[in-house]
Formats: structure tokens, C-alpha cells, sequence
């Protein structure tokens, strides 16, 4: 378009557009600094009770001084100049990430989400309620960092209403009970709730609540019990599961308290699983580290001495043989009771983490079997996929799962575990059973050849001490 001016600044495109105005990035020619200014649309302007909206929005975003809050530069509402000028963030949205990505990593979301509460805690402690959050007002800067915007439907505490008795702002997706209904008032619990329905969003892709009319919508915020995150990803930590659950509760008493509670139960996921992962002590680190051997060289106390070298050859093999047929070394069995164990934590992601474990153990979590199978029954889906890989890391053991496993790959709701299920059967009849006689003959001509060649190295010495005592 060509470039039109408002003084001080020249409008150079167009970027956005809402039912509060057209926002435009231009350049304001006192610094040539680029800014997003938001115009008052004429038709909009003769409004009085959106002229007001749009008067408050602007007055907010002055005072609310944040770094994770769009900043506001200032602007004017006077005669037919009625615009602001605000900081341009220019890494897009929440809304276009996830139209690019479909969802995101918890751990994302969980970064991102806290920045949220920042921002939300900021503005709740000076009295304003955002009551329309949502992905298209969460913008990104080009670092990744969250910036809150558009006020244009924030609540001052105390303030002149300007809503109509009986009206409903906000954004269907993300519309607390109480900003449908009208009642309890419209609180910072609000806006929590619309924070459960974009972490929801981000987490699985979609809002907790869809329908082909608002009315559906509406009426399932007020009716029906939200989805787990859990149940449609598996990766999602239970605690966060929880807290969005939480978040998204009818009655705004049963969310938690304010945003910085939230935010101390975000910070709490990561650094919550790591601790209880750790509560597993060292069968992890034995499994990642053998034990360190002593630093001697073999060389220095066995050259030249062959028979030496033939025994200890012959010793190690022997004990390794040893230990491959016994189904693992007393670490192996250590890691094995250690995770049988956790299988009965009453903590969720205990339990994952220990089935996984097993998983990774192979063969030598055959013991484990028959919990690993009650598993497969378990009302928790992540559980349900981890049992089935762990059974079938098994190999043959595994057999025993097999009627289990087929009745998960027919009747499991959902497609991820039915994808495990018949991973591990096709693994556990592709596993041979027990050592195979080539095992048996390969380890017999290792054990032979390395005789051989200790006799052979050792017959030239002992044959040349005849010929020089006849000789003499």
C-alpha cells in the first residue's frame, strides 16, 4: 500500500485487525524506531462505549510496565485521532506456532506458560483482568520470549463497566463458566482458566472444548468435564496433567489460588521427575557406568609368559559365558529388583519411568513379566505402551504376554499403544530360545583354538632342552 501518515508516524502495512481496531507497523520518525500502531477505525470511533474500551486499553497498557507485557509508547484519543503506539514484537504467535506445529513439547509449553503467569500476575496485582487470553494474544518476540497483549477486553477492578448486563466477551475456546453465565463475577480465576484451555491447546493441538456452534461450545465449558491431557499425550508429565485439570474447573474457588501459584507448580514438573527418578539411586548409573577396573596393564606381567596369557584368556571367557547364561551379573539383577519394585509406586511418573527401565533391561527383566502384563490393563495409557515394549524386550520370556498383548492390539483405544503392542509380538516370535547349539560349538572351538596355540607356542621351548643335554 502506499505509506500514509499519522504524525508522528508513517503507516507502512498492515498486520493485524480485531473487533477493537487495525493494527499497522510503522515507523516513527523521531528515532526511525519501527512500532505496531493500533488505529480507531471511524465507523468504530462513534461508538461511545467502544471509543471508551478502546480509551481504557490504551491506559492500561501505560501503566502496566512488564517485560513479558506488550509495552505501550503512548498515543492519542482526541478529535479524529484515536491510536497508540506500542512495541512491534515480530516472532508471531502462539496461535501461528501451533498452526506451523500442530502442538508443542510439554517442556516448551511449560517454559512458555510460565512466562504467562508472569505476565497474568503482573496485571492481576494491579487490578486488571485480561478475560480474553488466548494464542492469538500471546505474541513471540524473535528470542522466544512471551509477550501478553491486546487489552481490549480487560476488566479494571472498580472501573466503569463497560459491558452490558448479560453480555459475554471473550473468545468461545477459551471462556471461563462465569464469563458465559455472569455469574460469580469475572475474577483473576478467569483468566486462569483461559490459561488451562491454552495450555490444553498447546499440549494436545486443539481447545478442551470444540463444537459446530458457539452455543455447543458454550455450553460445554459450563457442562461437561474437560479431556486429561493424558489421555491424548503420553509424554505429558502427571503433574502437569494435573494442573491443567485444576485450571479448568467449573467452580473458580476449586482453580488455584492466583498466577504465581501456578507458576510455582510449573517450575515444580521438570526438576519433580528428575528428583523422583533419581530416588532410584544408582541402577541407572550402573546400567550408563560399569564399574571402573583397576589400571594395570596386563601386558607387564604377562609378556613373554603364554600359558599365563592362555588362562586368563580361557578365565574370562569362561566367566563371561557364565554370566550371559545366568541373565545378567548381580548389577543386572540389582537394577532388576529396583524397578520391579517401582512398578507398585503410587507415584505415576514412578511407574512410567520403571517400566521404561525394563524396557532397556531386555532379556533380564523376564522376572517382571507377569506384573508387566497387568500393565497392559492399566487405566493410564503411557503405562500401557511401556509395558508392552518392556514385554517385548523380553524375547522369549515374553511369550506368556502374548494373549495380552494380542487383546491390546485389538480393542486398545488408543493408536499408540495398539503400535506397541504389535511391535512387541512380532519381537518376542522373532526371539530365538535360550543359547543355541552354534553358541555352544562356537564357544568350544574358541576355547580349542586358544589351546592350540598356547601348545604350539609352548613345544619348541620344552623340545629344546633334550638336545643340548645329550649334546653335553
Amino acid at each position: 500500500m502506499e505509506n500514509q501518515w499519522i504524525w508522528p508516524f508513517e503507516l507502512e502495512e498492515q498486520i493485524g485487525a480485531g473487533g477493537m481496531g487495525v493494527v499497522y507497523r510503522a515507523r516513527y520518525v523521531g528515532n526511525d524506531r519501527r512500532v505496531a500502531l493500533k488505529l480507531l477505525p471511524k465507523h468504530i470511533a462513534d461508538n461511545p462505549t467502544l471509543l471508551a474500551r478502546f480509551q481504557r486499553e490504551m491506559d492500561i497498557l501505560k501503566d502496566l510496565r512488564h517485560p513479558h507485557i506488550v509495552h505501550c509508547f503512548g498515543g492519542t484519543c482526541e478529535g479524529n485521532q484515536r491510536f497508540y503506539a506500542m512495541e512491534l514484537v515480530e516472532g508471531g504467535t502462539i496461535d501461528s506456532l501451533l498452526r506451523q506445529h500442530e502442538r508443542l513439547s510439554w517442556g516448551r509449553v511449560v517454559e512458555y506458560a510460565v512466562q504467562v503467569c508472569a505476565a497474568l500476575e503482573h496485571a492481576h496485582e494491579n487490578g486488571i483482568v485480561h478475560r480474553d487470553l488466548k494464542p492469538a494474544n500471546l505474541f513471540l518476540t524473535k528470542s522466544g520470549k512471551i509477550k501478553l497483549g491486546d487489552f481490549g477486553l480487560a476488566l479494571v477492578a472498580d472501573g466503569d463497566k463497560l459491558t452490558a448486563s448479560g453480555k459475554t466477551l471473550g473468545t468461545f475456546h477459551y471462556m471461563s463458566p462465569e464469563q458465559i453465565k455472569g455469574t460469580p463475577p469475572v475474577s483473576n480465576k478467569s483468566d486462569l482458566y483461559a490459561l488451562g484451555c491454552v495450555l490444553f491447546e498447546m499440549l494436545t493441538g486443539k481447545p478442551p472444548f470444540t463444537g459446530n456452534s458457539a452455543g455447543a461450545i458454550l455450553n460445554r465449558h459450563m457442562q461437561h468435564a474437560p479431556p486429561r491431557v493424558s489421555s491424548m499425550i503420553l509424554d505429558c508429565p502427571a503433574a502437569l496433567d494435573r494442573l491443567v485439570g485444576d485450571l479448568l474447573e467449573k467452580d473458580p474457588q476449586r482453580r488455584p489460588a492466583d498466577a504465581a501459584a501456578v507458576a510455582k507448580r510449573l517450575r515444580e514438573v521438570q526438576p519433580a521427575i528428575a528428583l523422583r527418578s533419581r530416588s532410584l539411586p544408582e541402577a541407572r548409573l550402573m546400567q550408563a557406568e560399569p564399574p571402573a577396573r583397576a589400571a594395570v596393564s596386563p601386558w607387564s606381567r604377562v609378556k613373554g609368559n603364554w600359558p599365563l596369557l592362555t588362562g586368563m584368556v580361557l578365565l574370562v571367557l569362561v566367566a563371561f559365558w557364565q554370566w550371559a547364561s545366568s541373565g545378567g551379573s548381580a548389577m543386572g539383577q540389582h537394577s532388576l529388583a529396583i524397578w520391579q519394585a517401582a512398578l507398585n509406586d503410587q507415584e505415576l511418573s514412578v511407574r512410567l519411568f520403571a517400566a521404561r527401565s525394563l524396557g532397556e533391561i531386555g532379556p533380564a527383566a523376564a522376572p517382571a513379566v507377569p506384573r508387566l502384563i497387568e500393565m497392559l490393563q492399566d487405566r493410564e495409557p503411557r503405562l500401557r505402551a511401556a509395558a508392552a515394549t518392556a514385554l517385548g524386550n523380553t524375547g522369549v520370556a515374553g511369550k506368556p504376554a502374548l494373549t495380552a498383548l494380542f487383546k491390546a492390539l485389538q480393542t486398545d483405544p488408543l493408536p499408540q499403544v495398539r503400535e506397541e503392542a504389535d511391535a512387541a509380538i512380532k519381537r518376542i516370535h522373532g526371539a530365538r530360545s535360550g543359547s543355541s547349539p552354534v553358541t555352544y560349538l562356537v564357544a568350544a572351538a574358541c576355547c580349542a583354538l586358544l589351546a592350540g596355540l598356547a601348545w604350539a607356542w609352548l613345544k619348541p621351548a620344552t623340545a629344546a632342552v633334550p638336545s643340548v643335554g645329550s649334546a653335553g
